[in-house]
């Protein structure tokens, strides 16, 4: 069900920013949450681009470099815990 935005925000700590590891991770984790495609997105706040939680190549696609402010949000109401978890597991990925 369709709602008011709901989102979430925190700064990309990772080395090396979000790479095929840190990608493929948080799609490993929207499929566990059973988040369908185009209904949770991360955006990088400073670009503007966006890309669906449930597609690594659009996530990738956001070069995102340890540093950049990422918002993680979506209109589904009942994807707010998704939102929740994957803002912490994005806030706290450290890779090499």
């Amino acid at each position: 069900m369709k709602g008011e935005v709901y989102e979430k925000k925190c700064v990309l700590i990772n080395e090396h920013g979000i790479h095929a590891r840190p990608s493929s991770l948080i799609v490993a984790t929207s499929v566990k949450l059973g988040v369908p495609p185009n209904t949770v997105f991360i955006e990088n706040v400073f670009e503007g681009c966006q890309a669906d939680v449930t597609s690594i190549m659009s996530i990738m696609m956001l070069a995102a470099a340890r540093g950049t402010e990422l918002r993680i949000f979506t209109h589904e109401t009942n994807q707010h815990r998704a939102v929740d978890e994957l803002t912490e597991l994005i806030g706290k990925m450290e890779f090499d």
